[in-house]
């Protein structure tokens, strides 16, 4: 697997993470998507740990068809695994 699409679990994993965890606090979300940014923004900026950037990449023409089926599957998954892990800790 490219490490592209690891970037994106583990970033949809944590932002979607804290979302629940912080009660979906706009400002603890927010401070985590910069974090996730700037840690990643030498490797990856290409879709943003979001769905709606990557179709919008799609559309722009930035992505080809499996880069978009890569991307929003990293994303779904990691997504998935957040909200098990989070039903874990509690």
């Amino acid at each position: 697997m490219n490490h592209l699409y690891v970037v994106e679990l583990l970033g949809t994993l944590l932002l979607v993470m804290m979302d629940i965890l912080s009660g979906a606090n706009g400002v603890i979300v927010g401070a985590t998507l910069g974090l996730l940014l700037l840690a990643s923004s030498r490797m990856h900026m290409m879709n943003m740990y979001n769905p709606a950037a990557s179709i919008a990449n799609l559309y722009r023409g930035v992505i080809t068809k499996q880069q978009f089926i890569m991307y929003l599957a990293a994303q779904i998954v990691g997504a998935l695994f957040a909200v098990h892990a989070v039903k874990f800790l509690r």
